[in-house]
């Protein structure tokens, strides 16, 4: 413990020390051109970062490339107030927490697909089995504000394949490293005013270590993933455009001591298809879309199927428009339909919800200085009947304060999430309390400043809340719902900062205080977490960089304390040609011992190394 609140007290130092000693250099760069970053996140279309009031991070090409990452949940880590929990490495089960909320409030989509699995406990993606091969670009979303997502999204992560307006480009890569680990990938892109074409392929496998800390053997638990994602666009019209995605994830995943010390497997198999005609107009764009996602998951002891089998089905209809009425208005609107259904080895019949959202938002700006958002949302459930939600958010620009940028930002918002079909199927076959849907409402404020497009720092205050929330009951064996409220506050410090033109630094911390209804911390819910990223650049051939990470203060089931921890990862690549480039990545470098989830392993020092041939 002293270590680790050492190590941090220091970290400030350091950064003034590197910042101090590189700012009068920093200075003397020629200014960068003006920059003018989009992101589609915060309303679900296209707009500029700098009018959003929403908290949002994000990762382009060059940053997933500079990390060199296998998976996504691994770049996520060193963004601001994201806790990633893997219970035993490569493959194994995994969650994903923004602002101290749990996993499965946060909604993930990729090029527009809900991933979401209908057949698990809570409806969420299965996030142990996304990797980074072929995405282009990463938007996150902090806290309750996606309002256009889904009312019950605590969180929202956006993934987007590469995509290129003209000619071919492609490439293939391997790596391979520790633990037996070693990942294969390839992606063609071609497009032209016609249409595009882009498909990526990838097959990952590791034999992996002991998962467990109970099962005493000692046996490695493996894992393999392929998974091919393919996009095709054509362009009819200058103003209507047609586009296909497909997307399958096939998983195998080991394990032991599920039943006794037996070796058992999980095998998870996911479609996704989608497919979306979008058409311009003089006043904006409008969009309908239809997408399929089904799953099948089913578990095998000792070479026998077992009786874990589980499916699931989800598919949509989404109408989303806007309008531009003038400069300065613009509305957002849409309308979706979701049916789901999900079944298992022990229901002679499947169990199913249909759902359907209307939404609006009103969006104006004023002498280009204030931008506002006004937002409602209407769900209706077979179930549960009619929900009401809503968001505002004000950002104010404060041109020329320190020859820089200064936004003040503020939102609030409201949301609800549905008892999973797993949760309400539980309660009836147990005699569990009738549940009843959650209900969510927070806030953020802050503000933001940015100076030449080489310095940006942000400071965010947010406290939100969740009324009823649905967690399991050892002692029943059913859900049961907390009364009252379940809370998060905290304070979010992000700092990017081309310190020079070969040197770059990124920094954040986020200090959380997230309680359950009686007032104690959540599970594996940290309450320090800080993140310190340099990179060097230094020729045009080699680049150099390291991250440091430090979680601390969390409990596991029962209460008990998980020990804090730091840890180090260090990257080198080069680029051999215009062409091919070679990486080499090393992570927790100093080899720290540490836990994520009670009772399961966590990888040591594990080194690897790879080529990438492009096109």
């Amino acid at each position: 413990m002293f270590k680790s609140t050492f190590a941090l007290k220091k970290l400030p130092v350091s950064i003034a020390v590197i910042l101090m000693s590189s700012g009068v250099m920093a200075v003397e760069e020629k200014k960068s051109e003006e920059i003018i970053e989009t992101i589609v996140i915060s309303s679900n279309i296209e707009m500029p970062l700098r009018e959003v009031a929403t908290s949002v991070s994000v990762l382009n090409e060059d940053d997933l490339k500079k990390s060199g990452a296998l998976l996504i949940q691994d770049v996520l880590r060193q963004l601001p107030s994201i806790a990633v929990h893997n219970a035993g490495g490569l493959g194994k089960q995994s969650s994903i927490s923004i602002r101290g909320e749990e996993g499965f409030r946060t909604l993930i989509k990729i090029d527009g697909i809900d991933i979401s699995d209908p057949s698990a406990t809570q409806s969420t993606a299965q996030v142990q089995h996304l990797l980074t091969s072929g995405v282009g670009r990463v938007e996150v979303l902090r806290g309750p504000q996606g309002l256009m997502q889904g009312a019950d999204a605590g969180g929202v992560i956006l993934i987007s394949t590469k995509s290129h307006d003209q000619g071919v480009i492609g490439g293939v890569g391997y790596e391979l490293g520790a633990y037996g680990t070693s990942n294969t990938q390839a992606n063609l892109g071609v497009a032209n005013k016609t249409g595009d074409i882009f498909i990526a392929a990838n097959s990952a496998k590791t034999d992996g270590f002991n998962a467990q800390k109970s099962d005493v053997s000692g046996e490695k638990d493996g894992y393999e993933n392929d998974t091919v994602h393919a996009r095709i666009g054509w362009n009819m019209t200058e103003t209507l455009r047609a586009e296909l995605i497909g997307r399958t994830t096939y998983a195998s995943s080991q394990y032991d001591n599920c039943f006794g010390p037996i070796n058992c497997l999980d095998n998870f198999n996911q479609t996704n298809s989608r497919a979306a005609i979008s058409h311009k107009n003089p006043l904006g764009q409008n969009q309908i879309a239809f997408t399929n996602t089904e799953v099948f998951r089913d578990s095998f002891v000792d070479g026998i199927k077992s009786g874990f089998n589980f499916q699931g089905e989800v598919n949509r209809i989404e109408f989303s428009g806007n309008a531009n009425w003038s400069d300065a208005v613009r509305l957002v609107y849409g309308f979706e339909r979701k049916e789901e259904e999900s079944a298992n080895d022990y229901e002679e019949h499947g169990i199913s919800r249909d759902q359907q959202a209307a939404y609006a938002e009103y969006q104006g700006k004023f002498i280009d200085q204030l931008f506002v958002t006004l937002g409602v949302r209407q769900d209706k459930t077979d179930d549960f009947g009619d929900y009401d939600t809503h968001r505002i958010s004000a950002a104010y620009i404060i041109p020329q304060v320190m020859s820089g940028e200064l936004k003040i930002k503020a939102t609030s918002g409201t949301g609800f999430r549905l008892p999973s079909l797993y949760e309400n199927a539980t309660n009836s076959q147990y005699g569990g309390v009738a549940l009843t849907p959650e209900t969510s409402d927070g806030f953020d404020i802050g503000f933001e400043y940015s100076w030449n497009n080489r310095l940006q720092t942000e400071l965010v205050y947010f406290n939100q809340q969740v009324e009823d929330q649905i967690t399991y009951s050892n002692s029943s064996w059913t859900y049961v719902q907390e009364v009252p409220e379940s809370k998060s506050k905290g304070v979010e410090w992000v700092t990017t900062w081309q310190m020079l033109d070969q040197l770059s630094l990124n920094a954040n911390i986020t200090r959380i205080n997230a309680e359950d209804s009686n007032g104690n911390p959540r599970i594996r819910k940290p309450k320090l977490m800080a993140n310190l990223g340099l990179d060097y650049q230094i020729n045009q051939q080699w680049l150099i960089g390291v991250n440091y990470r430090t979680i601390q203060d969390r409990v596991d089931i029962g209460n008990i304390p998980l020990d804090d921890y730091e840890l180090m990862d260090f990257r080198v690549r080069s680029e051999f040609s215009k062409s091919i480039s070679g990486f080499l990545r090393i992570e927790n470098l100093l080899d720290e011992k540490y836990v994520e989830v009670n009772g399961y392993n966590t990888p040591g020092q594990a080194a690897y190394i790879g080529v990438d041939v492009s096109f």
